[in-house]
């Protein structure tokens, strides 16, 4: 399902990417089951779809789609952010009253990244940002930073408030 998380997905990092004359470095990949972003896209499309690139690497480009010729350009804008992937290790899951559960916590041979961390928390802070409210996008921003940089997230469980040091780790 394209919605949802595999945290036993794998992940990692290719060195390069040749997208015509287009030289992407460094560019993160997570696997899917076979069919599982193809299907579910290529009924929206005139053929099928047989792969994608996600936002994140397309963040530094201008891209121009001519729908007449079937011609699309990339124009690159900005460096790409090489700490991309480096983020404190959670999976998210959005509620509809705008906050944020825990639905997991990523793993490395079998121990989660993060002690003090349980499934079904309620994120309230990263450092100081509330994430009521928030985007997904804007929340996974905040939990980006530097490999090895300590951040302070606030959690409610039980009804309590508890505050849990966490390590930003390169995912990739």
């Amino acid at each position: 399902m394209i919605g949802s998380f595999d945290p036993k997905a794998l992940k990692m990092r290719v060195p390069k990417v040749a997208l015509g004359s287009l030289q992407l470095t460094s560019v993160g990949v997570v696997s899917r089951p076979a069919a599982t972003f193809e299907n579910w896209m290529s009924r929206d499309m005139t053929a099928p779809n047989v792969g994608a690139i996600v936002g994140n690497v397309l963040r530094a480009f201008r891209v121009q789609i001519d729908y007449a010729r079937g011609v699309t350009y990339l124009e690159q804008t900005r460096n790409l952010d090489l700490c991309d992937p480096d983020v404190i290790p959670l999976i998210l899951n959005p509620q509809q009253d705008g906050s944020y559960s825990i639905s997991g916590v990523a793993q490395k041979a079998g121990k989660p990244l993060i002690d003090g961390v349980a499934v079904g928390d309620r994120l309230v802070k990263i450092d100081s940002v509330t994430v009521q409210g928030k985007s997904l996008g804007e929340v996974l921003d905040a939990l980006r930073s530097k490999a090895g940089q300590i951040r302070i997230l606030t959690l409610e469980r039980g009804g309590k408030q508890i505050a849990v040091p966490a390590r930003v780790v390169p995912l990739l």
